[in-house]
């Protein structure tokens, strides 16, 4: 069978391979090179590198991941909504009890977040919406001084085995001085959090806004797994 056509592109220090999944070689410019059904990247068009497959074998998908991730890194790989849910109950036992679903307005976060919460029976709120409303009535430095405490509480007030928060534009907010993946981070080490994120996964960072916005933010993503969704596909990112 011929083997699937992929383009390499460099982004920095990143190299991405767009395919049906994803496979992470140092190339030192744009190429387009040619891949097997793993996505393994035929070198000289005649020799494939395997090596993470060559070590697979017949290991379940979660022992392929952690392959991968052992020889790159990071990882980055398609995944169907069942996925997800795995994701998220394996969260559970992580350092960091968080998922992120990030992507573009109008790319389905929320849809994704409700079938979570529907499926695995966990409460959802908008934490923008909640949020603004009780700081409504305080000045802007209360605002500053008391925002993550007050954010705790609310997620606190509604968390049961886990919760889903949508809507978390608030936390970007720059008036507040949160750093929202640092906010994350912290309330899921004892909480399981299924978070979306308005903006989009590029070159292995979370990013939210654009560059010339004071609320612009951007930083790398490191041990917890964040999903992003587009046009109707789900790609799943890990790292170590």
């Amino acid at each position: 069978m011929e083997p699937e056509m992929a383009f390499v592109l460099e982004l920095g220090k990143w190299n991405f391979q767009f395919s049906s999944t994803r496979f992470f070689a140092p190339h030192h410019r744009s190429t387009r090179v040619k891949t097997n059904e793993f996505g393994n990247v035929h070198r000289n068009n005649n020799e494939i590198d395997d090596t993470p497959h060559r070590q697979m074998g017949d290991r379940s998908r979660h022992d392929q991941l952690q392959i991968r991730r052992a020889h790159t890194g990071w990882c980055m790989i398609a995944i169907s909504p069942d996925q997800l849910l795995e994701q998220v109950r394996a969260a559970q036992s992580a350092y960091h009890r968080l998922v992120i679903i990030a992507g573009l307005s109008g790319s389905g976060k929320t849809r994704l977040l409700n079938q979570v919460a529907t499926q695995l029976n966990l409460p959802i709120i908008n934490l923008s919406l909640l949020l603004s409303q009780h700081l409504l009535g305080l000045t802007r430095r209360q605002r500053a001084l008391n925002a993550g405490e007050i954010a705790i509480e609310l997620i606190d007030e509604h968390f049961q085995s886990g919760l889903c928060l949508d809507n978390t534009e608030i936390l970007f907010d720059s008036t507040l001085h949160l750093n929202p993946l640092v906010f994350l981070q912290e309330i899921s080490r004892n909480r399981l959090i299924i978070a979306s994120w308005n903006g989009p996964l590029d070159a292995g960072e979370l990013r939210f806004g654009y560059a010339s916005h004071p609320d612009f933010f951007s930083q790398a993503v490191t041990g917890y797994p964040v999903v992003t969704a587009s046009e109707e596909k789900l790609q799943l990112y890990l790292t170590t």
